[in-house]
């Protein structure tokens, strides 16, 4: 009977599903790195012999209207039933909601949280909502996961739960970026995404280097967005080759927010494609910056000398290979 038992066992298939629930019209920063997390915790199940039933499912949708948000916290709260359910913040608490008092897991993916960003009564709402049930109930099946220290540190301390929240780094192909370095460097300036987020000075610093003859441009996932104006220009590039080879060929790029960001992975970008970053020391791109010895600053003015001088910094190895794509296991170990 034990043999047969034993044998049984060997042969016995596990299954697990697992869901990514996500919205928004673009491949942005924050959505590279929810879908790489997504496909490497699928693969670590299937290493442990899991039939894995994947699910990344995303509406391609901008949500303005209240209606619409209404719409979609319904949606989350309908679809958010896998095993493990991986979700954006704004469809935590549906899906939160769905699984209170089942056995299944909601992986929160929180980038980073501005009081200042959620504008409407609505939205502040349900930060509030969503805070307090974190807050209050030991739920065990419930893990934020964010990609700076200094988010894990905040919603620790907002949720007052350290090991609710989990550090999983943004991660890259650290190889395929180095590709894209060279010394051919062009008076260009790239000032960042182009975005309502950026600092309003950043204008009056593309002119000033305008002027003192650089070539300013921000970088836009919108085609429609793409046009030349007098101290700058705005490009939507073809492919992401074509990207990351004009910011390889900058002499810096700009970080200027005025919000409380996750991360910039598109500063992490460039100083992978072997262009400097300067920036604002706040939450986790200050972070970044600090970590991988890049300038930091306080004003437009400080930015316009260290590029008039053609200051650059040296960034270390060890900074560069801490996060690279092979060092997912060692962070998924602490989730799975």
């Amino acid at each position: 009977m034990v043999v047969k038992s034993n044998f049984k066992a060997l042969f016995t298939v596990k299954k697990i599903s697992i869901k990514y629930l996500s919205h928004g019209l673009h491949k942005t920063g924050g959505y590279r790195y929810e879908q790489f997390l997504f496909d490497k915790i699928c693969e670590q199940y299937r290493k442990k012999n899991y039939q894995v039933q994947a699910h990344s499912i995303r509406k391609v949708k901008f949500y303005k209207s209240f209606f619409q948000h209404l719409y979609l916290f319904f949606w989350a709260n309908v679809k958010a039933h896998a095993n493990i359910n991986i979700v954006v913040s704004r469809l935590a608490l549906p899906s939160l909601l769905r699984n209170l008092f089942t056995h299944r897991k909601v992986f929160i993916v929180w980038h980073n949280y501005d009081k200042n960003e959620a504008k409407s009564f609505a939205l502040k709402c349900y930060y509030k909502c969503l805070f307090g049930i974190l807050r209050n109930f030991h739920l065990k099946n419930i893990q934020i996961i964010t990609g700076a220290n200094y988010w894990v540190d905040f919603f620790s301390q907002k949720i007052n739960h350290k090991n609710k929240v989990s550090y999983f780094p943004n991660l890259f192909d650290t190889h395929f970026y180095k590709t894209f370095q060279t010394k051919q460097k062009h008076n260009q300036i790239h000032l960042g995404q182009w975005h309502p987020k950026n600092d309003t000075a950043i204008f009056q610093l593309a002119e000033k280097l305008h002027h003192n003859g650089f070539t300013c441009y921000f970088s836009s996932l919108d085609a429609y967005q793409a046009r030349q104006e007098t101290y700058y220009s705005i490009k939507h590039f073809e492919s992401f080759e074509n990207y990351l080879q004009c910011m390889a060929e900058s002499e810096y790029t700009l970080a200027f927010t005025q919000l409380n960001e996750g991360w910039n992975r598109l500063a992490h970008e460039s100083i992978l494609v072997g262009t400097s970053v300067i920036g604002f020391n706040k939450a986790g791109l200050g972070e970044l910056l600090q970590l991988s010895n890049s300038f930091i600053v306080n004003s437009m003015d400080e930015a316009f000398d260290i590029i008039i001088k053609k200051q650059h910094n040296q960034v270390h190895d060890d900074f560069i290979q801490s996060f690279d794509k092979g060092k997912s296991e060692v962070y998924l170990a602490k989730l799975i």
